[in-house]
């Protein structure tokens, strides 16, 4: 698991180069980039062990294949590999934590000049190294987060295969296919079993569909048939982890999620939605106004036969 938080808090000892303007401490990620232009990009997504993925170019180089993680603080997160091909020095340290702040990280700090993705151009982007991934994603060369895209909408289209961004706002909450949140990280009301709980939408969880606390699985009905399904690892944690079936849909306002299981424990008091539950889904973020919106394939599909 790559997703849940990558919480970075920039250290204060000074870097052998100078960094780019910050505050000495940013608690919830890096600074903002310096600009983001551009009115929309629209791209071919692939998807790497469940994750979706785009080409994107660096500081004129590239294409380099980046993960799109929803619940990624901050901007890019590279691998060393990555930050040689394009003659980057670390500028600082940072630490990194999954959500629960248990045992951070040390991970170097770097500045990109130029991300770009199709039409939209970043400059000036603090980028961290990235913990190592096990696998498929090894073939990774970043994951991005979306906090950098306030005043766009960022869709990814898990159903038409599409990364798209778009200079724009979604429409207000409506409780059916569009939520308000108040987290750093796109928040939706997940139910389960009639269950209902707050949910981190998390596209960089490839390793069970939904996932939520130990003290809400054991009130859903098959709590006892709860099986062993290896473990689990974040940024900076490495959790066991179990599953069990569940009676009825699991559902996100109007949107069924494919789950017919979840899996537990999540490190926090909340339950993470990841990749493997949304691939029928349209997902849309709108950063800068905390709104988030799911439609199902099947409902959009329902509407067109209308």
């Amino acid at each position: 698991m790559i997703g849940l938080a990558l919480a970075l808090a920039l250290l204060a000892d000074a870097p052998a180069a100078p960094p780019p303007a910050a505050p000495a401490m940013v608690h919830h990620g890096p600074p903002p980039p310096d600009s983001v232009t551009g009115d929309h990009a629209s791209l071919p997504m692939t998807f790497t062990a469940g994750l979706p993925t785009i080409a994107v170019t660096i500081d004129g180089k590239g294409p380099f294949k980046v993960g799109v993680d929803t619940g990624a603080m901050g901007g890019v997160h590279m691998t060393d590999r990555l930050a040689a091909a394009l003659g980057l020095t670390p500028f600082g340290e940072a630490r990194a934590s999954d959500p629960s702040g248990l045992n951070p990280v040390a991970v170097k700090l770097y500045r990109l000049d130029d991300f770009k993705l199709g039409g939209v151009e970043v400059k000036g982007w603090v980028s961290s190294a990235a913990p190592s991934r096990p696998g498929k994603l090894e073939s990774l060369d970043a994951i991005v987060g979306i906090g950098a895209f306030a005043g766009y909408v960022v869709t990814i289209d898990y159903a038409g295969a599409r990364f798209a961004i778009d200079r724009g706002a979604l429409p207000p909450p409506d409780g059916q296919h569009v939520f308000g949140y108040d987290d750093v990280l796109p928040v939706v009301p997940l139910s389960v079993e009639g269950h209902s709980i707050r949910a981190h939408l998390d596209t960089g969880n490839v390793r069970f569909p939904v996932i939520v606390p130990a003290g809400f699985a054991e009130a859903l009905a098959h709590h006892a048939e709860a099986r062993s399904i290896g473990q689990a690892h974040t940024v900076s944690n490495v959790i066991d982890m179990f599953a069990m079936p569940v009676d009825g849909a699991v559902q996100v306002g109007a949107a069924s999620v494919g789950a017919n299981e979840v899996g537990y424990p999540s490190i926090i008091d909340m339950a993470n939605i990841g990749s493997l539950a949304l691939g029928r889904m349209v997902v849309r973020v709108d950063p800068a106004n905390k709104r988030i919106s799911l439609v199902s394939l099947d409902e959009v599909s329902t509407a067109g036969r209308r």
